[in-house]
Order: C-alpha cells, then sequence, then structure tokens
C-alpha cells in the first residue's frame, strides 16, 4: 500500500518495515549520521528496582487487634435438658430447627439447606462471634457426630448470648 501522496510503499504494521520507509535509514546508515540530522536522541532505559522480602511481618510491626478471652460453650452437648423445646425441635425437626439457628445468625435461612457444610460454618460462626474455644476441625466433627445435640447446643448459646433476638 502506499503513503496518501503516492510516494513511499507503507508498513501495515506486520513484520518489520523495509528499509528507506518511514524513518528507518537505509542499510549502512545510522540514524545520527542521516543528512540534515542533529543527532538521534535516545532515552535511557528506565531503571528497575527488585525488592526481595525475605522476611513475611509479625505481629510486632502489626497494630494489635482486641483480643476477646476465649471460654468455652455455655452448656455441654449432652445438655438438651436445659432447652427441652430447642432439644426437640432439634431431635424431630432438624431441618427446620437449622434453618431458624441460620436465621438467628443473620444468615439467610438456606444455607443449612443449599451450602453444603452450611451448618458446620454456622456452628464456626457462632463459635467466633462469642470467642468460644475450639476450632474447625472440631466444629465439623461435632456437627458430623452429634448433629442433633450440635443444634440443640447452638439454640441455647443464641438464647443465652442474645437480647431481642440480635448476638451480643
Amino acid at each position: 500500500m502506499m503513503d496518501p501522496i503516492g510516494t513511499q510503499p507503507h508498513n501495515m504494521g506486520y513484520g518489520v518495515p523495509h528499509p528507506g520507509t518511514h524513518g528507518m535509514p537505509h542499510p549502512g546508515t545510522h540514524p545520527a549520521m542521516a543528512p540534515g540530522s542533529r543527532g538521534a536522541v535516545y532515552a535511557a532505559p528506565p531503571q528497575h528496582h527488585t525488592t526481595v522480602v525475605v522476611s513475611q511481618p509479625s505481629s510486632a510491626h502489626t497494630p494489635h487487634r482486641m483480643q476477646m478471652q476465649e471460654r468455652d460453650w455455655g452448656s455441654n452437648i449432652c445438655s438438651c435438658c436445659d432447652d427441652v423445646l430447642g432439644c426437640c425441635l432439634a431431635y424431630f425437626c432438624p431441618c427446620c430447627f437449622s434453618c431458624y439457628i441460620a436465621c438467628r445468625l443473620e444468615e439467610c435461612c438456606l444455607v443449612p439447606i443449599v451450602v453444603p457444610g452450611g451448618e458446620t460454618a454456622m456452628r464456626t460462626k457462632l463459635r467466633v462471634q462469642n470467642g468460644i474455644r475450639g476450632s474447625i476441625m472440631n466444629d465439623c466433627f461435632t456437627m458430623y457426630l452429634c448433629y442433633c445435640c450440635a443444634l440443640a447446643q447452638m439454640g441455647r448459646e443464641l438464647n443465652a448470648t442474645t437480647r431481642g433476638g440480635r448476638v451480643i
């Protein structure tokens, strides 16, 4: 393709431009030596600095967050006599009771039904919000081995730590 004036072939951007077209010197010449040129001005390549981190920041360098004192659950896993109604709901209608627990934790009521492991996540949330000792693995095993008892315990904990339906 020719340039608009029609004097030189135009490089369409494919490959390397042909010598002598659009600013590329003819072979054997240097841009600084082109006739009428004052010399080429070349920009220095940008300097790149690489910082290597050899240690991660520790708590000594970060501000301390106020940590809640950890405690045990307010009731034992087998303390069903402390809340007979909650215990009966957990045993005879665990699906409804787990949805009720989800709503009390300000989660979608479908979490226990739709989300795999949703009850374990709810137990972990309740435990962390209330500063209760434990681990995710412990929550998982408790929900797997003692499902109804764990739901009843969660209900009792919510009853003990809420006022007006809100977790305190």
